[in-house]
């Protein structure tokens, strides 16, 4: 028991609230809604009133123990499962039923055993692997491709359906746990978690539900109390108000809400603002600058236009066009006088031939060349007759290579080009059309009528002399070109200033409509808050409310630590004795320990060698006693988890010699009484063990067999396994499995199958009539040893040991494992040949033991007579 007056000290600290949680969860376990109800509005008076409770102190003195009882868990277990889907490639057409106390599952390697493991695994509670695979061979492995099955599971007096999917949790299978290869390695090289909440400890998790309770009334509470603020979407335009109310929060005093009222001198001023906004939006002084504005704009667009003209046409335009016609004249005479014609004379009649040209041309470049190799190389001589050269002969040289370059006519085509770019400025000017109807002209005319009449005759003039420079210059005429006169635009620009100054003297009515607009926004501002004041101020409450909740907390971490003070006394050593108990009755003293600590209400556990605590079992002990100690402290974990319903072994006396493989069948029959135990194994030793300690020990089991026909893996016959019919039942079991025949139609498959599975039952019956009747269990298979003393009672005859091998080999012929010949299968088996067999099978039974008895009844009268 928890003594909670060895907890005083720490319980007098904690707060007045916790302290009830403790009383109400020693006294009465689990809190009721009641209970929660009276706890929160004790929470809620201390942190959200504001004001300071007087509590009467509580006294945790004297409380010797808790009032918790252990719950009473309802018997469950599993009664079958099938309709498998992508579990390997085992077929959705079985059934695998379990029994209530032990189940054995015979399966050969490749018989489909492990998928059906594999499956147990993955659907109830195993630190081994849970993946499963579909079959590969029909089925392309997706994220979408999910094992599957359906699990019947019995709950005290009900049974339930589950249909199971992998890697979904189902709480009901996580009640039975899995012992593995695969988890044979986290027991003995890891850490791992066993979830145990002894009574003595429930208090701790009774306290940690009431701070779940009272969190999620909490936050229930806080999610009704966090409402939208009441102005959002209230207000179309900002105001001091608006402002005020998006920012609300649990500062916000009465003070600030009372500040702003609606009144009827707020309705009266109202009708005043409008009235004003009214008046001066009559004015329609906007409309009105915007038409002075576009006269502006308008005026200066035309002086933009003039100033081009002025800019382009002028006295300097002039001045440079007739520059440019002066030079073009002199370079079409320098052209002429250049020309080929120049160069002839009498002496040569091929000048300016291509031959003459290539002469000169060859001339230059040698000159040029020479004057590579000395600077101050100058032409003197003639280069091929070495006669000096007078200057009347270097003029012509250089008159010669001027010709050859073009120096003259490009210089003239220079002159023509710029002429005609200076010509193409007369086209970018834009005269504009200055009438009545024009824009600016209609509003100079109105302005001042003779500045326009004599605007207007300038810029036609102004038209008509740039048609006749552009007539001149296309005839390069340098001479009597017309005067140019600028025009007078200094007046628009007046014209400009003076409209300016009209739009400045028509004021800005936008200042006095924008201030009565503001005080008619804060009036309707303070008129909608008036409508919401009531919300406001709930809101605000809220705010505060959900302020003062953030300083209650669930000191779960405090309560967990003052659990692990209690942790080792209780669960600890508790898990340590029982381990070593188990290590005892499975003969596993290897000298390996347990360390544990305790979080939360599990064990984080660890195995360890007393001898070499710093390496991992797994390097030290060999394979055999790493699985007989993982598998004592999986019994161990199973006998301390008061939850567990069932437990499911997959080959557990793997790497196992006989004897240890006796005691673990002898340690997990007994379990069976307790619990629901289900083994899965390829081994027949240990499969006979488990049935004859079930059979000495009186705990019911069931045997059934996995098999592989052909390429189907998986095929189940229940109530059948190789080597197990024991003559006790073997009659029984072909009664019944001819029972069910006869409730099935002729030539049925399940009919066919329930025979042949009859014949299966006799056969295995006639090999335990050679081991234990003919034999008088004197050799058992895969024992160690002799039972000599039996020989006296062996009732061997020759005539009835060759009944047992016919016998056998007749009913060889019927079962799968055999091939059958298609006569055979052609003729479907029959009730009443099942029952010839069964016949004749008692019949050797019968005569067997009389046999037996009366060699007994023999052996006692000798004993009688006997000196000895």
């Amino acid at each position: 028991m928890i003594y909670l007056n060895n907890m005083g000290n720490w319980l007098n600290s904690r707060p007045y609230w916790e302290q009830q949680i403790w009383l109400f969860a020693n006294n009465e376990g689990k809190l009721d809604d009641k209970k929660i109800e009276e706890i929160y509005t004790i929470l809620m008076e201390d942190y959200i009133s504001g004001e300071k409770h007087e509590r009467t102190p509580l006294s945790f003195i004297g409380i010797s123990k808790t009032n918790i009882s252990e719950d009473q868990e309802q018997v469950v277990y599993l009664k079958d499962v099938y309709n498998l889907k992508h579990v390997n490639a085992l077929q959705s057409d079985q059934k695998l039923v379990f029994g209530k106390n032990l189940t054995l599952i015979y399966g050969e390697n490749g018989s489909g055993k492990s998928g059906y493991s594999r499956l147990l695994s993955s659907a109830c509670f195993s630190r081994g692997d849970k993946s499963i695979l579909p079959n590969l061979r029909e089925t392309k492995v997706s994220k979408s491709t999910r094992a599957s099955a359906d699990f019947n599971v019995v709950i005290g007096d009900e049974q339930k359906k589950i249909n199971y999917k992998e890697d979904e949790k189902y709480d009901i299978l996580q009640k039975f746990s899995v012992f593995d290869s695969s988890s044979v390695q986290i027991h003995i090289n890891g850490t791992s978690n066993v979830t145990i909440t002894p009574i003595q400890l429930k208090v701790f998790e009774y306290v940690i539900e009431a701070f779940n309770d009272l969190e999620k009334k909490l936050n229930n509470e806080k999610a009704r109390r966090r409402t939208q603020n009441p102005s959002d979407g209230r207000f179309e335009n900002e105001s001091i108000i608006s402002k005020f109310c998006n920012e609300l929060d649990h500062k916000v005093s009465s003070e600030q809400i009372n500040q702003w009222n609606y009144s009827s001198s707020d309705a009266e001023r109202t009708a005043v603002i409008q009235d004003e906004l009214q008046k001066l939006r009559k004015l329609d002084v906007e409309s009105k600058k915007k038409q002075l504005t576009l006269e502006v704009k308008e005026i200066e667009d035309l002086v933009e236009k003039l100033e081009k003209i002025n800019s382009i046409f002028n006295l300097e335009y002039i001045t440079t066009t007739i520059s440019y016609i002066n030079e073009i004249n002199q370079k079409t005479d320098l052209s002429k006088r250049m020309g080929e014609s120049s160069f002839r004379d009498e002496l040569f009649l091929t000048t300016g031939s291509e031959e003459w040209k290539s002469l000169i041309s060859a001339a230059k470049v040698l000159l040029d060349d020479e004057k590579k190799f000395n600077s101050e190389f100058a032409l003197t001589k003639c280069p091929l007759c070495k006669q000096g050269l007078r200057n009347e002969e270097l003029s012509l040289f250089e008159r010669y290579w001027s010709f050859l370059e073009g120096k003259s006519l490009n210089e003239l085509k220079i002159a023509k080009e710029n002429l005609e770019k200076h010509r193409k400025l007369l086209e970018k000017i834009e005269f504009p059309k200055f009438d009545v109807d024009s824009p600016g002209a209609r509003i100079v005319r109105e302005m001042d009528e003779e500045y326009f009449n004599h605007l207007k005759e300038q810029i036609e003039n102004s038209f008509v002399i740039n048609k006749k420079v552009k007539e001149k210059t296309e005839r390069l005429e340098v001479s009597d070109y017309p005067k140019i006169a600028p025009l007078f635009i200094e007046k628009l620009k007046t014209m400009i200033s003076e409209i300016n100054k009209q739009i400045d003297a028509l004021g800005n009515p936008e200042l006095d409509i924008k201030k009565l607009e503001d005080e008619l926004n804060l009036i309707t501002h303070c008129k909608i808050y008036s409508q919401i004041k009531e919300e406001v101020i709930t809101y605000v409450k809220n705010q505060s409310w959900l302020k003062s909740c953030e300083g209650i907390t669930f000191p779960r971490r405090q309560i967990t630590t003052k659990q692990r003070e209690l942790f080792d006394q209780i669960v600890t050593e508790e898990y340590k004795r029982r381990f070593a108990e188990e290590c005892k009755t499975l003969d596993c003293n290897f000298g390996v320990s347990v360390t544990t600590r305790g979080a939360s209400g599990s064990t984080v556990k660890e195995l360890r060698l007393n001898i070499s605590a710093d390496h991992k079992m797994g390097k030290i002990l060999s394979e055999g006693e790493q699985r007989v100690c993982a598998l004592a402290d999986f019994m161990t974990e199973i006998s301390l988890d008061k939850r567990n319903s069932g437990i499911i072994f997959d080959d557990p006396v793997t790497s196992l010699d006989h004897v240890r493989k006796r005691q673990i069948a002898h340690r997990l029959v007994i379990e069976a009484s307790r619990r629901q135990v289900i083994i899965l194994t390829h081994d027949k030793v240990f499969l006979s063990y488990l049935a004859d300690i079930s059979s000495e020990l009186d705990t019911p089991y069931e045997a059934h067999w996995i098999q592989r026909l052909g390429n189907r893996p998986g095929k189940i016959s229940l109530n059948s396994s190789p080597k197990l019919a024991t003559l006790a039942v073997i009659a029984q079991e072909v009664d019944r499995l001819i029972v069910e025949a006869g409730l099935l139609d002729d030539q049925h498959q399940q009919q066919q199958q329930r025979l042949v599975d009859s014949f299966s039952l006799l056969r295995s019956g006639c090999e335990a009539l050679i081991e234990q009747v003919l034999f008088n269990k004197t050799i058992q298979r895969h024992d160690d040893y002799i039972r000599v003393s039996n020989l006296n009672e062996v009732p061997w005859d020759d005539m009835k040991a060759g009944k047992i091998v016919d016998m056998h080999g007749q009913l060889s012929r019927f079962i799968d494992a055999h091939n059958r010949s298609d006569t055979m299968r052609e003729e479907p088996i029959t009730i009443e040949v099942v029952k010839s067999y069964r016949k004749k099978f008692i019949e050797v039974r019968d005569e067997l033991n009389a046999i037996k008895k009366t060699k007994r009844l023999e052996l006692d009268k000798q004993k009688t007579n006997s000196p000895w």
